[in-house]
C-alpha cells in the first residue's frame, strides 16, 4: 500500500516500455489480492512512469485525475481536477473523457486549454488532439499569457463559439476581442466571426465594429489587421481635425501590401471648406532600384473654384556596380497649396521644389556625374537652373601627399517665370532692379594638395595649397563677355594639446588644452563682373572660421590675408564624462578683404572690415546627470556690443520627462540693428494618473509677436492613450498664422486612431519638442510610475 500511495492518479501511454497501453490505478478503492499478484509490475511500472513524466515527448500522453476509469485500448476517464497532457497542450477540467482509438477528447466543468502561451477556457471541449481541431462553446481566450506589458499587445476576448483550427489558427463566432489586460475592458472589436492566425499575428473580421468606452466609433463589412505592427493590407486609422484653412477634415486611408518590396496607400481626405481630395503614394525597393511617388489631388477646391493637386516623385537606379542615376520631380497646381492645404511648417515654409535628374558613373579613383536642374518658384524670385551641369573629381595620395581635382561645367539659366531681377537679388555690376539676369556658362578647375608636415600624440601641422580656376561665357542679352580667374590659395592648420590632472572635492579630473592656429592667403581679384549664380556669404560662426573662404560656391573667391587663433579646454571625470568644454576663436586680418567692397556684398557692413572679426566663445556644460547648458556667443570688442548669442538649458531627468529653455539674438551687421529675437520654452512632463502635458512657445521679442506655439495633454491607460493638441503656426507665404486641433486616440497593438502616429502628428511633436517621446513609447516602469 506505500508503493500505491506515493503514486499520483496519472496514466502515460509509452509504448516502447509497456505492452499495453493503459495503466489504470485507484487511490482509494485498492482490492489487496490485485495488490499482491501485480506488485512486482507496477514496481517496473512506477519507476519508468517517473522517469517519464520527467521528460514527456511530444507524442506521450499524461492523464491526472482524483479518480480514473479505463477501458483498455478504447477510452479514459479522468474526474475531479482533471489533467490531460499532450503534443504541447496542457487540458485541465472537472472531467476528461480520452478516445484512444480516434485521440478525441471531450472535456467538461472549468475547461482550460493551454498551447504554448495562448490561454482558452470553458465549460466545454471537444478536441481532436493529434490534428488541433476542436471546439469550445462560450469561451475566453488570452493569445499570450506571458506577456506582462502595460500596453499587452496580445489578443484576449470572448466567443459564443471557438473553433480551433490546427495549432495556431482560431475562428470566433459572436466574439469581442481586445488587447487591454484582464480587467481593463476600455476597448472591444466586436464581429460576427473573426478570424486569428497567431502565428502571422493577422485578425480578420466579419461586420466588425469597434466600441470604445462602449460606445461605437467604428464599422466594416471586413477588417483585415495585424497585432504586432505587421504589414496587412486593409484601412488604416482614420485622421480627423479641424484647420483655419481647410475646416474640418478627415482622411480614411487604405493600405495595399501589394509585395514585400512594394506597397501603396490610397487617401481620401475631406476638407470642410475645400471639399474631397485624393491623395495616393506607392513605394517600392529592389536590388537596383527604389523610389516612392506621391499626388494629391482635388478637383474643386470651394474657396477658390480651382484644380489643386501636389506631384513628388523620387527614383534611384543602379545600372551597374559603378554605374547608377537618380531623379527627383516636385510640382504644386499655385503658389498658396502648402499654406493652404498643410499645417506642417516643414510643407508650409517651402518655397521652392526642385525638378532635378543626375547620373554618377565611378572608375577607379574618378568620379563623374551629369545634373540637370530646374525649380518651381512659389515666391517672386528663383535659384539659377542649371542645364546642365557635368562633373568630373578624384582623389589621391602620394608620398604622404593628398590630392583632389575637381572639374566641373554647369550651364547656367533663369527660370522661365522668374527671369528678372526683382526687389531683394543681388545685383551685378550695371543691373537694376527689373533687368533680365545675365545667363551663360561656368567652367571650374580646383586643384588641392595637403599634407601632414608634423603629427604626433601632442601636435600637428598640415599645410595645403589650392588652386581655383574659372572660365565664364556670359550672356547679358544680346551682349556677351568672357572671364577667366586663377587664383591661388595657401594655408596652415596646426594645433597642440595638453592634460593635466586635478582632484575637486574627492573627484579626478582631467583638463585638456587644445590651442589652435589656422593661417591663410589667398591674392584678391576683382570679380565684380561676374554673376551671382549658386553663391553665398556665410555669417561667420565657430564651424567656419577655420576656413580659406568665407563664401559657399564658385563665383566668389574671398582674398585673404588671416590668422585664426582658437583655444578649447575640456574637463573630462573618471567616467570619461565631458562636464566642461570651452571653446575660444577669433580672426585676425593681415590686410584689407577687397572681395567685400563688392556692392553685392554692402550689407556684410564694416564689421567685416575691421582688422580683427569678432570674438567667438562656445560652451557646453553637463551641471548634472540631468541638466545641460549650452551657448554660443559672437562678441564685438570695438563696439562692444554683442551681435550673436544663442543658449539654452535642457533639463531630462527621465523619458517622458523634458524640459527646455533656448534664446537667440542676431544683430545686422551693417545696420548694427536686431535682425532676431526669440526665446523658446517647450517640454513634456507627466501630471500623475496617467496624464502628461506637452507644449511650446515660441516668442519673437522685437516683434512681440507669438511665432509657434503648441500646447497638448496625453492620457496614458494601458491598453490605449489618447491625445489633443493645439498647433499655431505663422505661414512664410500668408499673413494669417493658421491654427490646427488634433486628436489621436490610439489603441494598443492596433495603431492609432486621428492624427496617423509617426506621420503628422509625430512630426510636430517632435520639431517642436526636440527628445519628447509618447507615452505608449516609454518603458513599462516609468509608465506606472505616472500612474500613481
Amino acid at each position: 500500500m506505500i508503493l500505491f500511495d506515493l503514486l499520483k492518479i496519472s496514466f502515460k501511454i509509452y509504448p516502447p516500455v509497456i505492452g499495453f497501453k493503459i495503466f489504470y490505478l485507484m487511490r482509494k478503492k485498492i482490492i489487496t489480492h490485485f495488490i499482491l499478484t501485480n506488485i512486482v509490475f507496477f514496481g517496473c511500472l512506477y519507476a519508468n512512469f517517473v522517469l517519464a513524466i520527467d521528460n514527456p515527448n511530444d507524442t506521450d500522453l499524461i492523464i491526472e485525475g482524483e479518480t480514473l476509469e479505463n477501458i483498455v485500448d478504447k477510452q479514459i476517464k479522468a474526474k475531479g481536477d482533471a489533467i490531460l497532457i499532450k503534443s504541447g497542450k496542457r487540458i485541465e477540467a472537472d472531467q476528461i473523457v480520452f478516445d484512444q482509438i480516434s485521440n478525441e477528447l471531450e472535456a467538461d466543468g472549468n475547461v482550460k486549454l493551454k498551447s504554448g502561451n495562448t490561454l482558452i477556457s470553458g465549460e466545454k471541449l471537444i478536441l481532436n488532439v493529434d490534428d488541433s481541431i476542436g471546439e469550445i462553446p462560450n469561451a475566453t481566450f488570452d493569445s499570450d499569457t506571458e506577456n506582462k506589458s502595460a500596453i499587452n499587445q496580445s489578443i484576449r476576448g470572448y466567443a459564443d463559439k471557438l473553433s480551433i483550427i490546427g495549432s495556431n489558427k482560431t475562428s470566433l463566432e459572436g466574439a469581442e476581442i481586445t488587447t487591454c489586460e484582464v480587467g481593463q475592458t476600455d476597448w472591444f472589436i466586436k464581429g460576427t466571426q473573426i478570424d486569428i492566425d497567431n502565428k502571422t499575428k493577422t485578425v480578420d473580421a466579419t461586420n466588425a465594429r469597434m466600441e470604445f468606452k462602449g460606445v461605437p466609433i467604428l464599422y466594416s463589412p471586413k477588417v483585415n489587421f495585424s497585432f504586432n505592427n505587421q504589414r496587412k493590407s486593409g484601412f488604416l486609422s482614420p485622421t480627423w481635425g479641424t484647420t483655419t484653412k481647410s475646416g474640418f477634415q478627415v482622411k480614411t486611408p487604405y493600405y495595399f501590401n501589394i509585395a514585400p518590396n512594394k506597397d501603396a496607400t490610397i487617401t481620401p481626405r475631406y476638407m470642410g471648406k475645400r471639399g474631397l481630395q485624393i491623395g495616393g503614394q506607392y513605394r517600392y525597393l529592389g536590388d537596383d532600384h527604389s523610389g516612392e511617388a506621391n499626388i494629391e489631388f482635388l478637383n474643386n477646391d470651394y474657396m477658390t473654384n480651382q484644380e489643386r493637386y501636389l506631384l513628388n516623385l523620387k527614383h534611384k537606379q543602379k545600372f551597374s556596380d559603378n554605374f547608377s542615376g537618380f531623379y527627383r520631380y516636385q510640382k504644386v497646381s499655385d503658389n498658396d497649396y502648402f499654406s493652404d492645404m498643410s499645417s506642417l511648417v516643414s510643407r508650409t515654409s517651402r518655397v521652392i521644389l526642385p525638378q532635378e535628374l543626375g547620373l554618377d558613373y565611378k572608375i577607379g579613383s574618378w568620379n563623374t556625374g551629369l545634373r540637370v536642374q530646374k525649380f518651381q518658384s512659389l515666391t517672386t524670385s528663383s535659384p539659377y537652373e542649371k542645364l546642365p551641369q557635368v562633373f568630373l573629381n578624384r582623389s589621391d595620395q602620394f608620398y604622404g601627399i593628398q590630392s583632389s581635382s575637381e572639374f566641373q561645367f554647369t550651364q547656367f539659366d533663369a527660370n522661365n517665370s522668374h527671369n528678372k531681377f526683382v526687389s531683394g537679388d543681388l545685383l551685378p555690376r550695371g543691373y537694376s532692379v527689373g533687368d533680365y539676369k545675365p545667363t551663360g556658362s561656368r567652367f571650374v578647375y580646383n586643384q588641392q594638395f595637403q599634407t601632414t608636415l608634423h603629427e604626433n600624440s601632442y601636435s600637428y601641422i598640415k599645410p595645403k595649397l589650392s588652386v581655383n580656376f574659372r572660365h565664364y561665357d556670359i550672356n547679358h542679352g544680346a551682349l556677351s563677355t568672357n572671364e577667366s580667374y586663377a587664383i591661388p590659395t595657401t594655408s596652415v592648420d596646426s594645433g597642440m594639446f595638453f592634460d593635466r590632472n586635478f582632484n575637486v572635492f574627492g573627484n579626478n579630473i582631467t583638463q585638456t588644452l587644445e590651442p589652435r592656429a589656422f593661417y591663410s592667403y589667398t591674392p584678391f581679384h576683382d570679380q565684380s563682373m561676374i554673376p551671382i549664380y549658386d553663391t553665398r556669404l556665410m555669417d561667420l560662426n565657430m564651424y567656419n572660421i577655420f576656413s580659406e573662404n568665407q563664401f559657399i560656391g564658385y563665383d566668389r573667391i574671398q582674398d585673404s590675408n588671416q590668422l585664426t587663433t582658437g583655444l578649447t579646454s575640456r574637463f573630462i571625470d573618471s567616467n570619461s564624462t565631458e562636464r566642461l568644454s570651452l571653446t575660444f576663436a577669433q580672426r585676425f586680418y593681415l590686410s584689407d578683404r577687397k572681395v567685400l567692397n563688392d556692392p553685392l556684398y554692402s550689407n556684410a557692413g564694416s564689421s567685416l572690415e575691421r582688422a580683427s572679426s569678432d570674438f567667438l566663445f562656445g560652451a557646453n556644460a553637463r551641471i548634472s546627470r540631468d541638466l545641460i547648458f549650452r551657448t554660443m556667443t559672437q562678441y564685438n570688442p570695438e563696439q562692444s556690443s554683442t551681435k550673436r548669442v544663442q543658449y539654452g538649458f535642457k533639463y531630462n531627468p527621465n523619458p517622458g520627462k523634458l524640459l527646455r529653455f533656448d534664446y537667440r539674438f542676431i544683430e545686422n551687421a551693417s545696420t548694427n540693428q536686431t535682425r532676431l529675437k526669440q526665446a523658446n520654452i517647450s517640454g513634456q512632463w507627466p501630471l500623475g494618473k496617467g496624464y502628461y502635458a506637452i507644449g511650446r512657445y515660441n516668442f519673437d521679442l522685437e516683434n512681440s509677436k507669438v511665432t509657434e506655439s503648441l500646447g497638448g495633454l496625453e492620457y496614458d491607460a494601458g491598453c490605449w492613450t489618447s491625445r489633443v493638441m493645439l498647433h499655431r503656426l505663422s505661414l512664410a507665404t500668408a499673413d494669417e498664422p493658421n491654427y490646427s486641433l488634433w486628436f489621436q486616440l490610439e489603441l494598443g497593438g492596433l495603431g492609432s486612431i486621428g492624427s496617423g502616429k509617426a506621420k503628422k502628428l509625430d512630426r510636430v511633436l517632435m520639431r517642436n519638442v526636440p527628445g519628447a517621446a509618447w507615452a505608449s513609447s516609454l518603458d513599462d516602469e516609468i509608465r506606472r510610475q505616472n500612474y500613481d
